[in-house]
């Protein structure tokens, strides 16, 4: 791990700590390095980032359908799985004359993963990727943390496009989906009533 964070963080001097973090990030473990310290975490279930010009099918086939593929291996829900089915037939519909220009994300954006200090805002914990800038406001919108003035100068800069609060929607579905696979089945209901309706 030392040699990836040298390389990837442009580090001359990278050192274990012997501790992880705390909080969100207990599973982890910390480093100081010549850049200041850092908290690493891997994640049991890794994402597929593979490049894709289309966002609708990056979106739907590479964080949906894993997801869905783990409650399918877990519990076999089928009501979960044939509202899938109808859900991904209406997914393009929530993008049509939408120009979606790729955005960094941070891709888990909310309250617990930001912080600051003297020196300003920090983020972290982060599940970084390119994509739809509004998925950046999904789980912020799920968990909360964040101010009305947050999203007053968010969308000051970021307007909302037409159709957002189903998007938004569709965004959140991941997150729940995921919980539901991290955490078990008290975050079926909310994933089960997205797909409902957005299919409406």
């Amino acid at each position: 791990m030392e040699e990836l964070l040298r390389r990837e963080l442009g580090c001359s001097s990278v050192q274990a700590t012997g501790h992880s973090g705390g909080g969100c990030i207990s599973q982890g473990q910390s480093y100081d390095t010549d850049r200041g310290r850092v908290f690493v975490k891997t994640n049991t279930q890794a994402e597929v980032n593979d490049w894709q010009k289309d966002w609708v099918a990056f979106y739907a086939q590479q964080r949906i359908q894993p997801q869905m593929d783990m409650v399918e291996k877990g519990s076999g829900d089928r009501e979960a799985l044939e509202l899938w089915s109808a859900l991904q037939l209406k997914i393009p519909d929530l993008f049509l004359d939408l120009d979606i220009v790729p955005a960094l994300l941070h891709g888990d954006l909310w309250g617990g993963n930001v912080a600051e200090d003297s020196s300003g805002p920090i983020i972290f914990d982060p599940a970084s990727f390119y994509g739809h800038s509004e998925y950046e406001l999904a789980i912020a919108g799920m968990f909360g943390g964040f101010s009305s003035t947050f999203y007053s100068a968010y969308h000051n800069k970021i307007p909302k496009a037409p159709g957002f609060e189903k998007r938004l929607k569709l965004y959140q579905l991941f997150h729940y989906l995921n919980h539901w696979n991290h955490f078990g089945s008290g975050y079926r209901g909310s994933s089960l009533n997205i797909m409902r309706n957005l299919i409406k």
